[in-house]
C-alpha cells in the first residue's frame, strides 16, 4: 500500500489565514491534505467547519470514496457561499492508491513522476482573482511509488521553472520545500504549500506479512515415509560396516541428530532475538526521525518568530539525536535520512545565526588577479569611485571595472604593510622600513612630515578628509597629521584623555573613531574621548581573531573582517552601541585579506590572496 509522507509550510500574511495540514482519523484509511489561503471574515472559524465536514462525510462513510469526496466539496461550497471571504488553494484526499484533488482560485497541484513535472489541476475556467466558483472540478488518479505531489495556494510556475521545481524536489522533500519557501518569501511574500512523497511499504511491514503456506497432509505422509526408510537404510549400513548392533548405532545416530537440532534451535533463537532487537532499534530510529522532522518545523517557526535562542537550543538537540542515528544505524536509508536532517540543521542554524554563506565564491570574482600576480599575494585593496587599487608587498595594480593594468613597483627593498586614500585621491602607503610614500598619477614619491623624528610608529593608519590618523598601541594615542601641498604637518594628539590602546590592532572613522582590539572588543571614541559602547547579539564568538574594522560617514553599520572564519560581520549602529546584524561567510580557498563597503551599503568588496570578490548586500 502507498504511504504519503509530507512536508509543508505556510507563509504568514496580514489579514490572510494561511494553513497547510494533513488530516486523518483513527479507523479510517483515508487522509486529507490542505494548502489554503482564506481572506475575509471569520477565516479560522470557517476552516474549523471545513474540518468538521471532512470528519462527518469522508472518514466514516460506507459510500464509494470518490462519492464521499464529492459530497464533502458540495458541503464546503455551500458553506463558502454563505461567507464573505475568498479562498485560494488545493484540497486533496487519498485512500490506498487513489488520489483525488480539487482547487479554488489560484490554487494548483503538480505531479513529479520519473523526473518530469506535470500540472494535475489548475484554474482554467476563471479569470485571475475571481472567486465566483470554488471547488468545482476534481482530478483523480492512481499514485505510484516515488511520486511527488505538490499542492499550492498559488501558481508556482510563475516563480520557478518546472525543471527547477523538479530538481529541488529530487534532492528530498524537506530540502526542496525549504528552497521553494525561500523563493516564495522573496518573490511572492505569500504561499501555502504541501509536498507529499509516495513511498511503498517499509521493510519491517513487509517482513511482518511473510507467512508460510501449510503442506498438504497427503504430501506430509509421503515425505515422512521416504525419510523413515532412508534413516533405516543408513543405520543398517553403519551397523554392518562398524560391527556394532543396530540399536547401538540407532541410539548414537539419534543422539547426534538431537545435538544438531539443539544447536540449530539455539542458533535460531539467537538469530530471532538479534532480528527482533534490530527491528526494535529500526522502529525506534524511524520514530525518532519522524519526531526530529517535527522538531525541525518547530525550530523553523521559532526562527520566523524571532525566537533565535529557543531555535538554537532545539537545533542542538536535533543534531545530537540525528548524529546518534547516523553513527549507530546499519540501515543505509536511515543514515541517508539522518544525514539530510543534519544538513537541514546546519542551514537552519545559519538562518538562526543570521549567517549568509557565499558557497560559490568563484562566481563572485569581479577582478581576476591570479595571472597578473605571478608569485605575489594580495595584501589589501583601496577603492576610489570606479577604481580599485590592489596592492601586494611590492606592487600596485590599478583596475577599472574588470580590467587590470600592469603592475607598478612601489618599493624595491622594503615591503608595503598598509595603504590608505586621502580626500583628493593620493594613495598613501606605509613600508616595513617605517617610511611613508605616496602614489599619484605621476608615480611614486616619498612623503615627509615636519616632525624631525619622522612619522610616529603605528599599528594602523586611516585617511579621513585631508587628515591622516595613526593608531599607536605603544603610545596609547591616535596621532593626527594634516596633508597639504604634498607633505604632512607634525603629529598632534587626537585623544585628549588617557585610554588603553595596548591591544588595539585597527580602527575606522566616520566622524567618531571605532578601535578594534586583538580580543575582538571594540572601543568608541568621540571628540578625543572614549564613549561607552555595548555590543549585543554576538554569537559563536564571531569577533574573536578579527583583524580589520571598516565604516564610512553616515553608514548604518560597522563591518569587521575575521580571517579565521573567512567572514565579514555586520554590526548595526544603535544608540550607544552596536548590534549583531549579519555575518557573510566566504568559502574561499585562502583567508580573506581586506574589505571595502560602499557608502550606500549596497556593495561589498573583499579580497583573499588571489582574487577580488564583489557581492550585493
Amino acid at each position: 500500500m502507498i504511504k504519503l509522507t509530507t512536508g509543508q509550510f505556510a507563509i504568514p500574511q496580514e489579514n490572510v489565514y494561511s494553513i497547510t495540514k494533513k488530516m486523518s482519523q483513527e479507523g479510517s484509511d483515508a487522509h486529507a491534505f490542505f494548502a489554503l489561503e482564506l481572506s475575509g471574515e471569520n477565516t479560522h472559524a470557517t476552516f474549523l467547519e471545513i474540518e468538521d465536514i471532512f470528519r462527518t462525510h469522508l472518514f466514516h462513510s460506507e459510500e464509494e470514496f470518490i462519492f464521499r469526496f464529492e459530497k464533502v466539496l458540495k458541503e464546503i461550497n455551500d458553506l463558502l457561499e454563505q461567507r464573505d471571504l475568498t479562498i485560494n488553494g488545493v484540497i486533496a484526499v487519498q485512500e490506498k492508491d487513489e488520489l483525488h484533488i480539487s482547487q479554488s482560485g489560484e490554487g494548483e497541484a503538480y505531479l513529479v513522476r520519473r523526473g518530469k513535472l506535470t500540472v494535475i489541476i489548475e484554474n482554467i475556467d476563471q479569470e485571475e482573482g475571481s472567486q465566483e466558483a470554488t471547488f468545482i472540478n476534481i482530478a483523480s488518479g492512481e499514485i505510484m511509488v516515488d511520486d511527488r505531489i505538490v499542492l499550492a495556494s498559488l501558481r508556482l510556475l510563475r516563480y520557478a521553472m518546472a525543471s527547477q521545481i523538479t530538481k529541488v524536489l529530487s534532492e528530498g522533500v524537506s530540502e526542496g520545500l525549504e528552497e521553494i519557501q525561500s523563493l516564495l518569501e522573496i518573490e511572492a511574500q505569500k504561499g501555502s504549500v504541501v509536498c507529499a512523497h509516495a513511498r511503498g511499504e517499509s521493510l519491517l511491514t513487509q517482513m511482518d506479512k511473510v507467512t508460510q503456506q501449510p503442506v498438504p497432509r497427503a504430501l506430509q505422509n509421503h515425505w515422512a515415509t521416504q525419510i523413515a526408510e532412508k534413516i533405516e537404510i543408513l543405520i543398517d549400513s553403519i551397523s554392518q560396516k562398524t560391527g556394532h548392533s543396530y540399536e547401538r548405532v540407532k541410539t548414537a545416530l539419534f543422539a547426534c541428530i538431537s545435538v544438531f537440532f539443539l544447536f540449530f534451535l539455539i542458533w535460531g533463537i539467537q538469530s530471532l532475538s538479534i532480528d527482533n532487537t534490530q527491528k526494535e532499534e529500526m522502529a525506534y530510529a524511524v520514530d525518532m526521525l519522524e519526531e526530529l522532522q517535527s522538531d525541525i518545523k518547530k525550530a523553523r517557526n521559532n526562527i520566523q518568530l524571532g525566537n533565535y535562542e529557543s531555535a538554537q537550543d532545539s537545533l542542538d538537540k536535533i543534531k545530537r539525536n540525528a548524529e546518534e542515528i547516523f553513527k549507530t544505524s546499519s540501515s543505509p536509508d536511515l543514515r541517508t535520512e539522518s544525514s539530510k536532517i543534519l544538513s537541514n540543521v546546519e542551514k537552519l542554524r545559519d538562518k538562526a545565526s543570521k549567517i549568509t554563506r557565499i558557497s560559490n565564491p568563484e562566481e563572485r570574482i569581479s577582478i581576476k588577479m591570479k595571472e597578473k600576480l605571478g608569485e605575489e599575494k594580495i595584501q589589501g585593496i583601496l577603492v576610489q569611485g570606479e577604481n580599485t587599487y590592489v596592492y601586494t608587498e611590492k606592487s600596485l595594480f590599478q583596475t577599472v571595472l574588470d580590467s587590470v593594468n600592469d603592475k607598478e613597483i612601489i618599493s624595491e627593498e622594503a615591503n608595503i604593510i598598509r595603504g590608505s586614500i586621502l580626500e583628493k585621491g593620493d594613495r598613501i602607503f606605509v613600508l616595513s622600513s617605517g617610511a611613508f610614500i605616496k602614489h599619484t598619477e605621476d608615480g611614486v614619491q616619498s612623503v615627509s612630515t615636519s616632525d624631525e623624528e619622522g612619522f610616529k610608529k603605528g599599528t594602523s593608519e586611516q585617511a579621513y578628509s585631508r587628515f591622516l590618523y595613526v593608531l599607536s598601541s605603544n603610545d596609547n594615542q591616535i596621532w593626527k597629521y594634516e596633508y597639504s601641498r604634498g607633505s604632512f604637518s607634525g603629529a598632534k594628539e587626537w585623544l585628549s584623555e588617557e585610554a588603553d590602546l595596548s591591544q588595539a590592532i585597527d580602527f575606522a572613522i566616520d566622524g567618531s573613531i571605532y578601535v578594534l582590539k586583538n580580543n575582538g572588543d571594540i572601543a568608541l571614541f568621540h571628540k578625543g574621548k572614549e564613549s561607552s559602547l555595548t555590543i549585543s547579539g554576538i554569537q559563536n564568538k564571531a569577533l574573536d581573531q578579527s583583524t580589520k574594522i571598516f565604516v564610512q560617514p553616515e553608514m548604518k553599520h560597522v563591518y569587521v573582517l575575521n580571517p579565521s572564519r573567512n567572514s565579514v560581520i555586520q554590526l548595526k549602529v544603535i544608540n550607544k552601541g552596536l548590534e549583531y546584524a549579519q555575518e557573510y561567510i566566504f568559502e574561499t580557498q585562502t583567508p580573506l585579506q581586506d574589505m571595502y563597503i560602499d557608502q550606500a551599503e549596497q556593495r561589498m568588496i573583499v579580497t583573499d590572496e588571489e582574487n577580488v570578490y564583489t557581492i550585493t548586500l
